[in-house]
């Protein structure tokens, strides 16, 4: 007995200190290997990207050709080209005919050619540099992207809070569909020319209306970056979102590589457009059966609750409103950014306010992207081929700033800090920081991309090199887009009233359509057209000013005022009394 009772542990004896717990180690809960989190949608984001980087240079051949057609069908070279090569063979044999929109009373009558496979068409050199027909290209880019981004623009806040209800997988499902059908139109305007007639071009215009419709791709964008809001952390995104926009740009470098192979293996416009529908269906298949949704099923009920009886009281309001209510449903997802009042101070915050007013300006800017390629054209003569190099060399000069350099950059200079717990003052502190150091990034994006444009609007056009050094400098200025959408997520969430983050991205993201799919372009493609003839480089100059009223309104920007008054009231509420002097007694002279 004794023995037994000797070689039974006590469990007093065998503590080895008493600051060991007595309920013992706790075990770290391991999370679902099925969940939503950002990695998810890296493969569908260089899907959707490589999609749209690869049909870009084929769509400027194609404008240009047109405006050749409508503007000089005489001049246009039928039988002989004058390119290299490199350049013959990145145009297809025989070209899909597409019958033109006109841009003068002069039209021509020519409606449709014979299939049979005959000399490659190219137009002549003098007919790529004629500035009416660089005019006619842009008017006919024009109204296609004006035509997606309207439709898109009037659509995008409608979608960005069907998915706060609904979940973002459905959003990034139609928005991937819509693009789906842009590529299915191509495909049969290009194979079937014959059939079509005269019609072709409307059928042309066609997929970019139901791409505008269902989204586009500011309502892509915009959902993208919520799904992923809804796996990070609070506090600066601004890492996250630089190495997803990073990603993009990947796949914008690699589109228009694989573009221009697919033309010297096949030697088909059309087969570029079957490989992008192909993608485009994959991704569909991704949205709707693969990826698992982000937005919590609690939150979703609460918000369509909410919006339930929100829709019924905004519906009172735009039928009292009268014939002002039906634009002011459709600017409605705006309003949040409008000035909030202070609480216990006097005036309003602006803060929401200013960076919507700073991003449009910079989103205008984004509109000489497409007329920059027809100034390349135009000044240098460049091919298909040659421009999709520069394309590819720009979007991978931005794919690695996004990726690796300005992550590093991030990583080194932002405000280090221990994890606290949410709504204590060290929290809001953090906060705060943070949202100092997403404003200092966004404003030395903006810097950056106004130098680059001033650069080469003062540069002499012969200096080939020197336009693609200056040029690709914006590459640089890219973490203005991931830095101000973190800071404007950053604000909204010190608001009661601003939404989830599909309210705001929505809302940024509406502001993206309007900015640089719609009045960016129009402007830029106006002032290229009226001043192609004489000062092309002055689309460049009107950026640069553009981006300079972009830095002013940023310099006005507070982000953090708001949170450091919570953060003074939390302080307050922690001392048992104000901080405000108790002296009764009138101050001495």
């Amino acid at each position: 007995m004794t023995t037994q009772q000797q070689s039974i542990p006590s469990p007093v004896l065998t503590a080895s200190s008493e600051t060991d717990p007595l309920l013992g180690p706790v075990r770290k809960i391991r999370k679902p290997w099925y969940r939503a989190r950002p990695l998810w949608l890296v493969p569908f984001v260089v899907g959707a990207s490589v999609t749209r980087g690869m049909t870009t240079a084929p769509r400027i051949e194609v404008l240009t050709q047109l405006a050749c057609r409508a503007i000089d069908p005489i001049d246009y070279n039928h039988t002989s080209s004058v390119m290299d090569t490199r350049q013959a063979l990145s145009y297809p044999q025989p070209f899909p005919v597409i019958s033109p929109l006109s841009f003068s009373p002069r039209v021509s009558n020519i409606t449709s050619l014979p299939s049979t496979p005959i000399s490659i068409y190219s137009p002549s050199l003098k007919c790529l540099k004629d500035p009416k027909v660089q005019a006619g290209a842009a008017r006919l880019q024009t109204v296609m992207t004006a035509t997606m981004g309207t439709l898109s623009a009037l659509t995008t806040g409608w979608w960005a809070r069907f998915g706060e209800r609904h979940g973002r997988t459905k959003v990034l499902a139609v928005a991937v569909f819509g693009l789906f059908l842009t590529d299915v139109t191509f495909v049969t305007v290009s194979t079937h020319q014959e059939a079509l007639g005269s019609y072709g071009h409307q059928l042309l215009i066609l997929g970019p209306a139901l791409e505008g419709l269902l989204g586009g791709w500011s309502t892509l964008q915009g959902a993208t970056i919520s799904y992923i809001s809804d796996c990070t952390s609070d506090g600066s995104r601004a890492n996250i979102f630089s190495r997803f926009h990073g990603v993009f740009y990947v796949g914008f470098a690699l589109g228009p590589a694989l573009g221009t192979l697919i033309m010297k293996l096949y030697d088909e416009t059309s087969d570029i457009f079957y490989v992008s529908a192909v993608i485009g269906c994959v991704n569909l298949i991704l949205c709707c059966f693969v990826f698992p949704e982000s937005l919590d099923s609690e939150k979703s009920r609460q918000r369509r609750a909410s919006s339930t009886s929100v829709s019924s009281t905004s519906a009172s309001l735009y039928e009292n409103s009268g014939w002002l209510g039906v634009p002011m449903k459709f600017i409605s997802p705006l309003f949040v950014f409008a000035p909030r009042t202070r609480e216990h101070r006097k005036g309003k915050d602006w803060s929401l306010t200013l960076i919507a007013l700073a991003l449009f300006s910079y989103l205008l800017s984004l509109g000489i992207f497409q007329i920059r390629y027809l100034y390349a054209t135009h000044t240098y003569s460049w091919g298909t081929a040659q421009l999709s190099y520069y394309v590819s060399f720009v979007g991978a000069a931005r794919a690695v700033y996004l990726l690796l350099v300005l992550p590093y950059l991030i990583k080194t200079f932002k405000p280090t800090s221990d994890p606290t717990k949410r709504g204590t003052p060290a929290y809001d502190k953090t906060i705060a920081k943070e949202m100092h150091f997403d404003l200092t990034v966004a404003k030395c994006s903006l810097i950056i991309d106004m130098f680059s444009h001033s650069l080469v609007s003062l540069l002499d056009p012969s200096f080939e090199r020197l336009f693609v050094a200056f040029s690709s400098m914006t590459s640089l200025g890219s973490g203005a887009v991931p830095s101000v959408h973190s800071l404007a997520l950053c604000i909204s969430q010190t608001y009661q009233d601003a939404g989830g983050p599909g309210a705001v991205f929505g809302a940024l993201s509406m502001l993206q359509a309007v900015g640089s799919m719609i009045i960016g372009p129009l402007l830029f493609g106006l002032i290229f057209s009226e001043t192609v003839a004489m000062f092309p480089r002055a689309i460049f100059a009107m950026a640069a000013v553009l981006l300079v009223i972009s830095v002013s309104l940023m310099n006005f920007v507070r982000p953090s005022r708001r949170l450091e008054a919570m953060i003074r009231e939390r302080e307050e509420l922690e001392r048992g009394r104000s901080r405000v002097s108790k002296d009764l007694r009138s101050p001495q002279k």
